[in-house]
């Protein structure tokens, strides 16, 4: 079936990435986004929900039962890309990386990283994964599950991104007892 096409092709593209790396985390998000594009299918985003709700692969229901949000987006990709993690909400993502401020002129994070748009002390907020640098225009290249009219998209966001922090994930990535 073509899931379970599409469940191949993000595995064999996380496992030439490196499973259990950043690069595998980058591969999972950018594999199943590109690969939605080119059928011309939408992934749903519904806020609040499927933050609990990983799967192995592409899940089968997404659309009808069950969806992704921008938190549960990016544990999806954590999770594809081989680390052992559960779902969490965006405000909690803080505490598996050093959380920095951006730059305006200068990257500070690389694929692999988070950016996280805090909301007035709350666990809500916004949090998307960095799949690319663009250093020629000053843009992180980003996955994320964004809005009920786009979906899961890959979006540009400057450097200095209005409103975000980074979460620069190095010391997550290198502890072996995440995978």
């Amino acid at each position: 079936s073509s899931i379970e096409q599409l469940n191949a092709t993000i595995a064999s593209n996380v496992n030439s990435a490196g499973f259990g790396t950043r690069a595998g985390v980058v591969a999972a998000a950018t594999t199943l986004i590109g690969e939605m594009n080119n059928y011309g299918v939408r992934l749903p985003y519904v806020w609040g929900g499927g933050h609990g709700a990983i799967s192995n692969g592409a899940n089968p229901n997404w659309g009808n039962n069950s969806v992704l949000d921008c938190s549960g987006f990016v544990s999806w990709a954590l999770y594809n890309g081989g680390f052992n993690f559960r779902a969490v909400t965006s405000g909690s993502f803080s505490p598996f990386g050093n959380v920095v401020s951006l730059s305006s002129v200068t990257a500070v994070l690389q694929p692999g990283d988070l950016l996280w748009r805090p909301s007035n002390g709350s666990s809500t907020g916004h949090i998307v994964l960095v799949v690319s640098v663009d250093t020629a225009r000053d843009k992180y290249i980003c996955a994320e599950a964004n809005s009920s009219s786009t979906g899961i998209i890959f979006k540009e966001r400057d450097f200095g991104a209005s409103g975000y922090k980074g979460i620069k994930m190095d010391s997550y990535y290198v502890d072996a007892n995440k995978r």
